[in-house]
């Protein structure tokens, strides 16, 4: 893979055009077919609950569902959630009178099936619809500039579209997936365009803006926020043009510090905790401490049943209802860290405030052995994005990230490592799934598409070779 040459790193007018419309085309088909949210599914309640009490009381909360019941007709304010989605969310209610309204018959309802609320949510889709629009066009743009090949944008483009419901799906939804994957592709994107241009601290500073409003959106890009600011001091460390590096890093971590700034401002003033959330993080690693409980002749068996279409080998392989533990039903490993798993930690924890702690300590540190090998488990199952897709994508992105770590080849690593250190971050402290790694289509896709102009030139080369034997 060649580093990118000035002025190779753009297309054609008529090939953005032509993207454009490829795009917003096959999108917009599976749009059609994708099935719409009925704003209770998966964690939707979650965030509009929050939204709701935004709109109505002006107070950022915890939402209903893990608000106090007893706390009295106006929840008291929360930090449990980051808050970017769920003022968007109160935004966009406030603009579209029928979600408003679909908002309002959820929240008061608490999510009843039942209850015969409105599921209208068309400016909400439609602004996460030309989220995942230009997220596809912003890797082409990334490709184009780590690669220095109009083709291999094009192959790109067309690995992205066969994996189109990827992200149509979760824009159905009122769910972080979409603007997080936005943010971070944007970030990514803004990341090499420093890397071809005289402009680098004014990209590097919108880099790190993006970034931590990614964290903003979901907590846990704040940890791929200091990783970044930790490779930046290294770097500024050994490079030899330090002076330039310095300004470079120090433009990245001060546009995410300030981004960051108010809002964990906020929550030291309000509850001495100066963080983005509090209480989250606990809920979510119990959930993910629970699989730890797994015996050691059940491990073989969470490689296998969590690969695309596992399940249906591991009934073949280990025995019918063998998968059952790994997915999410009663009896699982998942329905125990919400409910006798959860319950006995909190107990021995001796309270829920101090649960996230006796996690850490007892159950990942007290444990690293399983803990890491579990995490292993876990990354794999998050990586498979749209299936086999995924599994093609990892083989390939494992091997032209090793190739470009051999060769220092800085712009494909700038989008290939964060994705492979949150999936490994995600997978340690949560049940990772493949909707926590959607910046991983970007290294998958464009090495996709890389092994695939490999091998047309391949077949090109050998064409010639015969045709010259022949002659």
């Amino acid at each position: 893979m060649s580093h990118p040459v000035r002025g190779m790193a753009v297309l054609p007018l008529r090939d953005w055009v032509l993207a454009f419309t490829l795009t917003l085309v096959v999108l917009g088909g599976f749009w059609l077919r994708a099935t719409p949210s009925t704003l209770i599914d998966f964690d939707d309640q979650f965030y509009l609950g929050v939204a709701y009490d935004i709109r109505h009381e002006g107070v950022f909360t915890n939402g209903y569902v893990f608000s106090d019941p007893n706390s009295g007709p106006i929840r008291p304010k929360g930090m449990f959630f980051a808050p970017l989605y769920p003022a968007f969310l109160a935004v966009i209610g406030s603009l579209d009178a029928e979600f408003g309204r679909a908002m309002d018959c959820t929240v008061e309802s608490h999510a009843a099936h039942d209850a015969g609320c409105p599921r209208d949510a068309r400016l909400l889709n439609a602004v996460q619809f030309c989220m995942a629009v230009s997220v596809h066009l912003l890797i082409v743009y990334i490709a184009t500039v780590v690669t220095a090949s109009r083709r291999v944008a094009w192959l790109t483009l067309a690995s992205l579209l066969a994996t189109g419901s990827t992200l149509i799906g979760p824009a159905r939804y009122a769910m972080t997936e979409v603007p997080t994957v936005f943010f971070v592709v944007a970030c990514m994107a803004a990341v090499v365009a420093a890397t071809n241009s005289s402009h680098k601290t004014r990209w590097l500073a919108a880099a790190g803006v993006l970034l931590s409003m990614a964290a903003l959106v979901r907590p846990n890009f704040l940890y791929l926020f200091l990783a970044c600011c930790l490779a930046g001091v290294v770097m500024t460390i050994v490079r030899r043009e330090r002076e330039q590096a310095y300004g470079m890093f120090l433009a990245f971590a001060v546009g995410g510090a300030v981004t960051l700034a108010p809002w964990i401002a906020r929550n030291a003033i309000v509850f001495g905790i100066p963080a983005l959330t509090h209480g989250y993080d606990a809920h979510v690693l119990v959930q993910r401490v629970a699989f730890n409980q797994m015996t050691w002749a059940q491990y073989p068996q969470s490689l296998v049943c969590w690969l695309p279409d596992g399940k249906g080998t591991g009934s073949l392989l280990f025995g019918k209802g063998t998968c059952d533990v790994f997915d999410w039903g009663p009896g699982s490993f998942y329905d125990a860290g919400n409910s006798t798993f959860k319950e006995a930690s909190i107990a021995a924890a001796g309270g829920k405030a101090n649960l996230f702690a006796w996690l850490l300590r007892n159950e990942v540190l007290g444990n690293p052995v399983k803990h890491a090998l579990v995490t292993v488990s876990f990354a794999l199952r998050g990586a498979w994005i749209n299936h086999y897709w995924g599994l093609l994508g990892f083989l390939c992105g494992v091997f032209y990230t090793a190739r470009a770590l051999r060769r220092f080849d800085t712009p494909f690593l700038i989008i290939s490592i964060p994705g492979w250190f949150m999936l490994m971050f995600n997978a340690a402290v949560s049940v990772n799934q493949p909707r926590y790694n959607l910046m991983l289509v970007v290294p998958f896709a464009i090495s996709i598409a890389t092994a695939a102009d490999k091998l047309i030139s391949d077949l090109n080369g050998w064409r010639v070779q015969r045709r010259l034997a022949r002659a």
